[in-house]
């Protein structure tokens, strides 16, 4: 069973090649009162997974080549994805980027490019088991990835009758996204993008018109490719979390995403104006869409179907004096009404491929692009990205709605990219749990005091917007007043 890659997909794999590999990484606490886990019910759990969906068996033939594909390896066994270690007692942050890190080792040649974790019982710490899912970007999105470690949670609290069949495996790999969605970007915007990206770097200095000025944190202090994924985590309990989404309501916002988008939005404010400066630079923010639909074929979890809400549809002009929820409900429009035409996925089809002459250590187009952005002056196309992936499906050992404690505690991040958004918040909540959000960012690269003021300020604004503190009509500036 094979398949060629999509362009996403080579995207991804390109990322990997170039060493800023997309690396998503997911945890569990399991409740206390919870049946004890054991290896074989992991590798149960996992033998199910591999069943369902024939692209975890999956490797990369041909990685560095035009025309990389999938193909399965009938061989491998749960045994080769399980690991058992001894639980330490690490914060969640720790095991994260632990496992962030260690996905950028699997082999594509051989695979498997994801595997699981489980954590036993350590002498210090409680007796709550932790399972840690580790999985390379080209297998799957976010969204996807997120559904995987709910079915994962799932069987393990109800395994299966009977061991997995390979009679009633499923036998296709997922389909790409470009043969399932139209991602054509229109052509105004395709010719605005190419002479942007691939033909004005070109010209001589004195052809190039004035560039508006880059958004921060450009230029890096350093290169980003050669620094490490910092990480930083909060978690904020589900009675502050009710509050700010019936705030959000008595405001027009119907979700809580544009809350922690423009949340992060007015802490960056904060964060750079605290120098006295009135002339802050740009900050801009991005946000990846899930395209995902079973109407389309796709299934529930692997596989790639994202795309993204290009942050030059919003406003970049932010000061102490913007109003907080008019922000916020222009963003939650520009969410709803986003603009056609204008897919960053669908320019993937247009990046310069050419055919290679078969010299050794030659690079593929996708490469050689993915190289030029990180090598750039300017490598971050945003100041942020929100990837929120919502309430993770039922699995089973999740609180009770009238329960104040009980049930999983779950959180996640991915390795921060060497360019596109500086600062990566990725947040889920299990169901009538606490949201745990996570902050990635290339360390060094960005001063590390702007980082942590930016965090402890978005610690703060956050809880403030559940409280009557900030007022009816808050500005950025006065949301710590």
């Amino acid at each position: 069973m094979s398949r060629q890659f999509g362009l996403y997909e080579r995207y991804s794999l390109a990322r990997t090649l170039v060493g800023t590999a997309p690396i998503l990484a997911f945890l569990v606490n399991l409740p206390e009162t919870a049946k004890e886990v054991q290896k074989d019910d992991v590798e149960l759990a996992v033998a199910e997974l591999l069943r369902r969906y024939p692209i975890l068996r999956c490797a990369v033939e041909g990685a560095q080549t035009r025309e990389p594909r999938y193909v399965t390896n009938e061989k491998l066994s749960p045994s080769n994805v399980v690991e058992v270690r001894e639980e330490d007692g690490e914060r969640p942050e720790v095991l994260l980027r632990r496992g962030m890190e260690e996905g950028k080792g699997f082999d594509l040649e051989k695979g498997p490019l994801w595997k699981v974790v489980l954590f036993g019982e350590g002498k210090n710490v409680e007796s709550k088991q932790r399972i840690l899912l580790v999985l390379n970007h080209v297998l799957s999105d976010g969204t996807g990835t997120r559904n995987l470690f709910a079915e994962l949670i799932s069987l393990l609290h109800t395994p299966p009758s009977s061991p997995p069949s390979s009679k009633d495996s499923i036998t296709t790999l997922p389909s790409t996204q470009e043969s399932t969605v139209d991602l054509r970007p229109s052509y105004t915007h395709m010719a605005r993008v190419i002479f942007a990206e691939l033909i004005v770097p070109r010209l001589p200095a004195f052809l190039q018109s004035n560039p508006s000025p880059p958004c921060w944190p450009n230029p890096p202090l350093v290169k980003p490719l050669d620094q490490p994924t910092g990480i930083k985590h909060l978690s904020i309990p589900r009675i502050v979390v009710a509050v700010m989404k019936g705030e959000g309501q008595c405001n027009y916002i119907k979700t809580l995403h544009p809350i922690l988008h423009t949340a992060a939005i007015a802490s960056l404010v904060i964060t750079l104006s605290k120098n006295g400066s009135t002339s802050l630079p740009p900050i801009t923010g991005m946000t990846p869409l899930s395209i995902r639909t079973s109407a389309l074929g796709h299934p529930s979890a692997t596989g790639n179907y994202v795309d993204d809400l290009p942050s030059s549809s919003l406003s970049s002009s932010f000061s102490l004096d913007t109003p907080f929820w008019p922000a916020c409900r222009e963003y939650a429009t520009q969410l709803v009404n986003r603009p056609k035409g204008q897919s960053g996925m669908g320019m993937l089809a247009f990046i310069p491929d050419p055919p290679l002459s078969g010299a050794e250590g030659e690079k593929t187009g996708f490469e050689k692009f993915v190289e030029e952005k990180c090598a750039s002056q300017t490598p971050f196309s945003a100041s942020f990205e929100v990837s929120n992936l919502g309430v993770l499906p039922p699995t089973g050992w999740d609180r009770a709605e009238d329960k104040p404690t009980g049930g999983i505690e779950v959180c996640w991040a991915q390795t921060a990219t060497a360019f596109g958004p500086a600062l990566l918040l990725n947040a889920l909540t299990p169901r009538n749990g606490e949201l745990n959000i996570t902050l990635t960012w290339r360390k060094d690269a960005i001063p590390d005091e702007e980082v942590d003021a930016f965090w402890e300020t978005y610690k703060k604004v956050l809880p403030r917007i559940a409280s009557s503190a900030i007022g009816t009509n808050p500005t950025f500036g006065q949301m710590l007043e």
